[in-house]
């Protein structure tokens, strides 16, 4: 019988799992299902099947297929399986805390569920890793997991790598902003009328600082290990920024399904501040992600990340992908005489925007994402971010440039 298998081997560890051809059928089927919760959905790859099987069982495969397409209450999920209660709940509660089954709350409280998206910003990439708990199995996910990334990296030579560019450029959907560190406020002036002024209907303005993130969700903050520094760490290859796993932190609903289900946990503000704060000092970068993926709507996360590990940024290191992302500054060397040649922004910049020409830093504007890393760690204050919003896409990096 024809089977859907690979084989994967890093630092020793060798696993060579094999899917049966019905099995795939399903997972494949699955797989689309997932893909329709998602802005911009994956090839299914081989490794990707692997994967699913490796994180599925087969009673929970044919739970989420008869789910389907359908939002559904509690009630209306247990009509779909015929069998006890206890097992129904096991189940039930097996694929909420692997991300699988996502929760939705309505205004009265009412929970709903759906599957979630795989990838991005779903149950594959953001939360089946993201407890903490390193078991042989989730191992195992996390190699073929790195086995279908690195097949991306492969597709990075000419002529395919500018049709792949192209490709990216007409079809991906920017899903991400990204927040500053300490953004220097827009110049403004102020003035003092005597005179009662009309105030406009309210507006939610995008946010530009992700202190100002911790400020507006205070009492509804979470947080869970950062499914790619778990990734990285179990294909021995451990983030290289030293970043506690612990520091993905969440908002609102999020907080609640992630500890309803055991994936995460709830967070003061003060412990939000000191888990950025430390990301921070050593070279994380803030990047918002929302519901839905739609940055119309509220935001659900902010990802403390570094480019060494960070599957955005990471992927863009290596040639796997391009960059597209909303940000609201840029990086300007405002005094270059200032400037000692140390190279920390050249080390922190998780885009390679900085270089040091003649011991001095030099930046390009295409390629400053706003994140604030380089005027953060500059020890002689010379760069400071300048508020522009603007959409930034970067294209994929010929594979001899790229830093990792």
């Amino acid at each position: 019988m024809p089977k859907s298998s690979a084989t994967s081997q890093v630092a020793g560890k060798k696993y060579d799992r094999t899917v049966p051809k019905e099995r795939a059928k399903k997972l494949r089927k699955l797989g689309k299902l997932f893909n329709k919760q998602s802005v911009n959905p994956p090839p299914i790859l081989k490794d990707i099947l692997i994967c699913m099987d490796i994180a599925m069982t087969p009673e929970e495969t044919d739970f989420l297929l008869a789910v389907g397409e359908q939002t559904l209450t509690y009630d209306q999920l247990r009509s779909l399986m015929d069998m006890p209660e206890e097992e129904f709940t096991a189940l039930f509660d097996s694929t909420r805390h692997k991300g699988i089954l996502n929760t939705r709350y309505k205004a009265d409280g009412e929970r709903m569920f759906k599957l979630a998206p795989m990838i991005p910003s779903g149950w594959f990439d953001d939360t089946y890793l993201s407890d903490g708990e390193e078991s042989p199995e989730k191992i195992e996910f996390a190699y073929y997991f790195d086995q279908a990334v690195t097949k991306l990296e492969k597709l990075n030579f000419f002529p395919l790598r500018p049709v792949v560019d192209l490709v990216s450029k007409m079809t991906m959907k920017n899903v991400n902003t990204i927040v500053s560190i300490k953004p220097t406020e827009p110049e403004g002036k102020r003035i003092e009328i005597d005179e009662t002024v009309e105030m406009p209907l309210s507006k939610i303005y995008p946010t530009h600082g992700v202190y100002d993130l911790i400020e507006r969700y205070g009492d509804s903050i979470g947080v869970k290990h950062c499914f790619c520094t778990q990734w990285r760490k179990m294909v021995d290859d451990p983030c290289d920024f030293d970043l506690p796993s612990e520091r993905c932190i969440s908002f609102g609903d999020n907080t609640r399904k992630y500890t309803e289900t055991g994936i995460g946990r709830s967070i003061t503000k003060e412990e939000a501040y000191r888990i950025v704060e430390e990301s921070q000092k050593k070279g994380a970068i803030h990047t918002v992600f929302y519901m839905e993926e739609d940055l119309n709507k509220s935001e659900v996360a902010v990802c403390n990340c570094c480019w060494d590990c960070c599957g955005v940024y990471r992927l863009y290191n290596t040639g796997a992908q391009p960059l597209l992302l909303k940000s609201f500054y840029y990086a300007e060397l405002a005094d270059a005489s200032a400037c000692n040649g140390c190279g920390r922004c050249v080390k922190y910049c998780p885009t390679g925007a900085i270089q040091l020409v003649d011991n001095k830093a030099v930046l390009d504007r295409t390629k400053c994402i706003g994140c604030g890393q380089c005027g953060f760690q500059c020890p002689k204050d010379a760069i400071k971010m300048v508020f522009q919003e603007r959409e930034i896409y970067i294209p994929i990096e010929k594979k001899s440039e790229c830093r990792l």
